[in-house]
């Protein structure tokens, strides 16, 4: 029986992903303790560091540790990239906290606009933005108007995106301000879910990030590994991949472009068919390619 209590306690550090619940757990553990066990702690502690310092040098380099406790494509405790939804709300089936219908997938296709920085030559600036609900219905679109010659194309970024030098002065465009009012409406009390979700809030004018209730896929799906120094690195897997990995299909084959629609489509399907289902996270092939063995033309967005 005490046994069971204790993998019990164990299993629930493994799963619990929100720093200050686990923080507060081990605050009430420590006032339980008698004061003679205070320095039995401090020596386990002093251990377990060492144990783990061990295990990552006898590591070749660039490699994660073999007995790593986070598992490589799930971000469990010790991400360096909290959500602002913290993971705990995950249940199998469902969120606690959102209602299915309060669950939206965003995706913003960008063009560079001049710096203000001195320090930057560019900026990633909206130019096409989609948002889906959980029923894969599109709920909100815009082309970001920007005058001509503002923004910088090139034969990549049109092979990737589609966005040419006259897109974005289309007739279907909107003023920055007037499609940003409404972006704001229909993000309004809902959890906002995508990949790459920080660098998207950042290309709008005047929505910051953080604004709203977010969670990011690239919190979750991560490729882990070391530098030479033993330095960890999360390298967020890409919507293709796990596109790919879960649903076997190859959204992004050679020649086809970004498209905002589809990709917010695939992210809403992503977080509630595959995470909120809790199926098993893939396992990386140490590369930068698709799990199906497809190069990609961007692993992320």
């Amino acid at each position: 029986m005490e046994n069971e209590t204790e993998d019990a306690i164990v299993e629930w550090f493994c799963k619990t992903t929100d720093p200050e619940t686990r923080h507060q757990v081990l605050k009430r553990i420590f006032n339980a303790l008698p004061n003679e066990d205070f320095t039995k702690c401090f020596s386990l502690i002093s251990k377990v560091k060492k144990n783990r310092k061990k295990v990552e040098a006898e590591q070749q380099p660039g490699q994660p540790p073999q007995n790593n406790p986070i598992p490589e494509c799930a971000g469990a405790s010790g991400s360096a990239r909290p959500p602002s939804v913290p993971l705990a709300l995950a249940k199998t089936g469902w969120l606690v906290e959102f209602k299915k219908d309060e669950v939206v997938g965003i995706d913003v296709e960008k063009v560079q606009v001049t710096s203000s920085n001195p320090k930057k030559k560019y900026d990633q600036k909206a130019g096409i933005i989609s948002v889906k609900d959980a029923e894969q219905r599109q709920i909100f679109y815009a082309k970001i108007w920007r005058a001509k010659g503002s923004y910088h194309v090139n034969s990549t970024t049109k092979r990737l995106n589609g966005i040419t030098e006259t897109t974005l002065q289309e007739d279907d465009c909107e003023l920055p301000e007037v499609a940003y009012a409404r972006l704001r409406k229909v993000l309004t009390g809902k959890l906002v879910v995508g990949v790459a979700l920080e660098p998207d809030f950042n290309s709008f004018d005047d929505i910051p990030f953080g604004m709203y209730k977010t969670f990011d896929l690239q919190w979750y799906y991560y490729r882990l590994s070391f530098s030479k120094y033993h330095k960890r690195i999360e390298d967020g897997i890409g919507l293709c991949d796990l596109v790919s990995h879960f649903f076997k299909v190859d959204m992004q084959p050679e020649g086809k472009q970004h498209d905002a629609e589809v990709d917010a489509e695939w992210t809403v399907r992503l977080f509630l068919e595959v995470y909120c289902e809790m199926k098993p996270s893939p396992a990386s092939k140490g590369n930068s390619y698709g799990y199906d063995g497809v190069p990609r033309l961007a692993k992320n967005k």
